[in-house]
């Protein structure tokens, strides 16, 4: 991709690449934004804000674990598909169950389902980049993702609002739709072409590797922080948002 105009075949790459970001965008954004509206009626905005921080938690080491496991593994499928097959089967069930949920608890497991299968697919989704795309072509390749991840979250607070007000597990169910969708495109395009002929290194390997890479490189210190404050401030406005208006 030394060129600077993609051919038929790159351009496909990165639109199938981009794809599963308007799945994830769309489930991420229902959740965030309309499930508080069912919390707030079974509890208030401190337990609603306990429970969709508690994603904040799970950040903290499901990515490293999954990065570094997605590392040492080897399939028919490649390193990153099957763990974004088992994360879309963890969050299709939890958004179908969460919006008929009775009373806290079960929608709280269902949350912590949701989050733990969302960065079972997130980490290793974001690793197929430099796995499938060459550096020359990157920053086109997260314009296009970030045009697929706008798409989603554009539909998911507007036209989830809407489908929301007609039955509140219809967002939800749109999210399902969306996830099967998108998952099953990523698995038949690259299915033929996630091969890795790098040797294999160990789980352990791979965290040490990744904490050393911290501990060097002050810019990726700096990264990780500007980009946790900014997810932070996201996500706590597309919780409260919307029951700041209700």
């Amino acid at each position: 991709m030394t060129d600077r105009r993609l051919t038929w075949p790159q351009r496909r790459l990165l639109g199938l690449l981009g794809f599963p970001a308007f799945g994830l965008a769309v489930a991420y954004t229902v959740v965030g934004t309309y499930l508080p509206l069912l919390l707030n009626d079974l509890s208030g905005p401190a337990v609603t804000g306990l429970l969709i921080g508690s994603e904040g938690l799970l950040a903290l080491f499901i990515p490293l674990l999954i990065g570094s496991w997605s590392e040492a593994t080897r399939s028919r499928l490649g390193r990153r598909l099957p763990f974004i097959l088992a994360g879309s089967a963890l969050m299709i069930p939890a958004l179908v169950v969460m919006p008929v949920g009775d009373s806290l608890l079960p929608i709280a497991l269902a949350l912590t389902v949701f989050f733990v299968g969302y960065f079972v697919y997130y980490t290793p989704y974001y690793a197929l980049y430099p796995d499938l795309v060459p550096l020359s072509a990157r920053g086109r390749s997260q314009g296009v993702q970030g045009v697929f991840r706008s798409a989603g979250l554009l539909l998911a607070l507007s036209g989830g609002g809407l489908l929301f007000a007609i039955g509140p597990a219809l967002p939800f169910l749109v999210a399902v739709a969306a996830l099967l969708v998108v998952t099953a495109g990523l698995l038949v395009g690259l299915r033929h072409r996630v091969r890795d002929e790098r040797r294999a290194a160990s789980t352990r390997a791979a965290l040490r590797a990744a904490w050393l890479e911290v501990r060097a490189s002050s810019a990726v210190r700096a990264w990780m922080l500007a980009n946790g404050l900014w997810e932070g401030a996201v996500a706590a406005l597309k919780t409260f948002v919307v029951l700041y208006f209700i």
